[in-house]
């Protein structure tokens, strides 16, 4: 850590910073996308140092519980429930929606978390920009 400065950038790194504060007051700065560089090639840590250095709040915390919830209530096919972590302005559209069979069907491939797909969205919340509501003291979706 205390050569990072000597430390060549990667083509590829991505723009995530990880500041290390130590007792000493010095800071030390990582860019990474969860990858630990070393002048040697790469060391894939155990440990995602973006979850690990990172701070979530608890509405991120509550907005990623609701994202995990829909993909097991989805993978179960389990669409009432499903449904009701969203918005009451977006269930009434869902309402609507599930009258034409086919267009329910295209609204469920929508909302159906492949593995990928969920990783996206789980970023998508990290980084803000997922539609959240808090109603009826828990977080739900307002998207369509």
């Amino acid at each position: 850590m205390n050569e990072s400065d000597k430390i060549d950038p990667v083509k590829y790194m991505k723009p995530h910073q990880i500041f290390v504060h130590y007792k000493n007051e010095k800071v030390d700065t990582i860019l990474t996308n969860g990858t630990i560089h070393q002048l040697n090639g790469w060391y894939n840590s155990k440990v995602d140092l973006l979850e690990k250095y990172s701070y979530l709040s608890d509405t991120i915390k509550g907005q990623l519980k609701t994202a995990e919830r829909l993909k097991d209530l989805m993978a179960a096919k389990n669409y009432d429930e499903a449904i009701q972590l969203f918005s009451k302005r977006q269930q009434e559209n869902i309402k609507e929606i599930k009258q034409d069979k086919e267009m329910f069907a295209f609204w469920c491939i929508a909302w159906m978390f492949y593995p990928a797909k969920y990783q996206y969205y789980v970023a998508k919340i990290k980084k803000g920009k997922a539609h959240f509501v808090f109603e009826d003291d828990e977080w739900k979706i307002d998207e369509k």
